[in-house]
């Protein structure tokens, strides 16, 4: 989940440390709340005409950003699927998907362990104008946690889960704005 840091940065490691930490392979996830006890996260990895993270096991990075600019990207986003609880019907979600320069889907939540929890995450994809404002104007800092990644991944094939959760941010609800909760599937 999103943690506020200075100035409501959002600190995205939660998921990165967490996430595929069980495996030697491990991601650029990112992850965060949107305040529902049901759904874990955002992970910037996606695929098609969206930009994706590199697949790098030597580097871990931490991406802080913005308040304003996480809510702009949910403001803006399409489901990546069709939902009729969300849609009026099929042409109204690919008129979204069209229009939308960031996609999101809801995906099962995982423990240290990859084991499925009973709260979802939210993946999501730039594209289009969203990529400019992440580079240029959301980001606020980048950390290299690949320590603390590695150092989590050797205390779970230690066996010893209990100091690797440990190790893990703290999680904090994030409180969404009603329009982003409801346009992705949150509210």
């Amino acid at each position: 989940m999103f943690g506020f840091g200075r100035d409501f940065g959002l600190r995205l490691a939660w998921d990165l440390l967490r996430r595929g930490m069980a495996s030697a392979g491990l991601t650029n996830s990112v992850a965060c709340g949107c305040g529902r006890p049901q759904h874990g996260g955002v992970n910037s990895e996606k695929s098609g005409p969206f930009i994706a993270a590199p697949r790098s096991p030597s580097i871990r990075p931490c991406v802080e950003i913005t308040r304003e600019g996480f809510e702009w990207a949910l403001a803006n986003a399409a489901l990546s699927h069709y939902d009729r609880g969300l849609h009026t019907d099929r042409a109204q979600w690919s008129r979204e998907v069209r229009e939308s320069p960031v996609r999101v889907q809801w995906d099962p939540e995982r423990s240290l362990r990859l084991a499925e929890l009973p709260y979802r995450s939210l993946q999501v994809g730039l594209g289009g104008e969203a990529v400019p404002r992440y580079a240029d104007e959301w980001t606020v800092t980048l950390s290299d946690v690949t320590a603390t990644a590695r150092a989590i991944k050797a205390h779970l094939d230690a066996g010893d889960d209990a100091t690797a959760a440990a190790m893990l941010p703290p999680e904090t609800p994030y409180p969404l704005p009603h329009d982003a909760a409801a346009r992705v599937g949150a509210g």
